[in-house]
This record gives C-alpha cells, sequence and structure tokens, in this order.
C-alpha cells in the first residue's frame, strides 16, 4: 500500500469500499489471493494466479489440457521468448477473443475478456 500506484488504486475506490486502509488491504488481499473452487470442490485457485501464471485443466468435452486464464501478456511475452510458448494468432469472436498458443506441447486456449 505504500507505492504510488496502490496509492492511485486507493483512491479510487476508497468511496466504493471502506474510509479505511486496513478494511479495503484486507479485502485487497483476500480478492487476489484466497483460494476458491475452480472444479471438483478442490481450493486450488486464487486471483493471481489465474491472471499472472494461468491454470491447467482439462476440457470436459474434448479431454485435451487447456490454458485458462494468463492474462498477463508480459509472461506471454517472456514464455514465447524463453520457448515455451509459441504464439498462432488469434481468432475473434462477439465478445471474446481467443488466443491459440503451444504451451509445453499443449495446444491451449486463453480467453480474454474484451
Amino acid at each position: 500500500m505504500k507505492t504510488r500506484v496502490m496509492n492511485i488504486a486507493w483512491n479510487f475506490l476508497k468511496s466504493r469500499y471502506s474510509n479505511s486502509k486496513a478494511i479495503f488491504t484486507q479485502r485487497l488481499i483476500e480478492m487476489w489471493f484466497r483460494h476458491y473452487s475452480r472444479q471438483a470442490g478442490k481450493q486450488d485457485s486464487c486471483g493471481f494466479e489465474h491472471v499472472f501464471v494461468g491454470e491447467f485443466k482439462q476440457n470436459k468435452a474434448t479431454r485435451k489440457v487447456e490454458v485458462v486464464g494468463l492474462h498477463n501478456w508480459v509472461q506471454l511475452y517472456l514464455l514465447e521468448k524463453s520457448g515455451k510458448l509459441n504464439y498462432q494468432g488469434y481468432m475473434a469472436q462477439v465478445h471474446i477473443e481467443e488466443i491459440r498458443y503451444n504451451f509445453v506441447n499443449f495446444i491451449a486456449l486463453s480467453q480474454l475478456a474484451m
């Protein structure tokens, strides 16, 4: 909460959440780092992991492994630069874009909300 970026966020959000920095900080930590169930009732995921790291899941229909999340373009760039990801273009749909790439020997779809 001591960085310029966090102070900008605090000033923008304090009227919507609370005038208490302590409560705001606690809610922020809960939103990003509290685990929740993505599938099968296991508490195995959190917002930070989904957005910045990505998660593997098995598509029930095709039984193929997919990457979901990974909305962080810096991480995508670093993975491609290291040879672990091969960007193959995108396919636009109504309100969602799918980015198709090879990732650790899997074809993966990452859905990015438009």
